[in-house]
């Protein structure tokens, strides 16, 4: 094997990538998906492909089951906070509390006001109001501009919205 067949593989599919990148901003979502499968297919284990393609099942409403499969093998070889979040954020849509509170606070690194109030979020759709209440308190001592979420801590109880 030559020294070039390597690196006209990673052309492909950085070309690959980011053809589904600007087909994607430019709304051409059915032939992104198709571009990000061909990224897939030139490096299965491209995390940021599986990623992208993922994100735009999930925005577009379709196959999320593969969508959620993406992005499990893209956390899985990458396990980038974004991408944690954001997997919380759906599996708080489907009612997996347990699976999203993991998610969240593996993607907590500092400071993040949002990432507070999602942990607040989980605890609370487990039924744990008083974690709830210390992560939604973390939260507004980060961002106090959350007159919402002030409100909810101010009532006493959480409930859910």
């Amino acid at each position: 094997m030559t020294r070039a067949r390597p690196e006209l593989a990673f052309a492909a599919f950085r070309g690959s990538d980011n053809e589904a990148l600007i087909l994607r901003d430019l709304g051409r979502n059915d032939e992104a998906i198709k571009a990000f499968d061909m990224a897939l297919q030139i490096d299965p284990h491209s995390a940021s492909a599986m990623w992208n393609l993922s994100d735009l099942l999930h925005r577009q409403h379709v196959d999320i089951a593969r969508a959620d499969k993406l992005l499990d093998d893209a956390i899985a070889i990458n396990p980038d906070p974004h991408w944690l979040a954001m997997r919380g954020r759906y599996r708080m849509e489907k009612h997996d509390c347990r699976g999203a509170l993991t998610d969240f606070q593996h993607a907590l690194q500092g400071e993040d006001a949002v990432l507070y109030a999602s942990i607040g979020a989980a605890s609370l759709c487990l039924g744990d109001e008083a974690e709830a209440r210390k992560a939604f308190e973390k939260s507004l001592a980060i961002d106090p501009n959350q007159p919402q979420l002030r409100a909810l801590v101010e009532r006493g109880r959480p409930r859910p919205q």
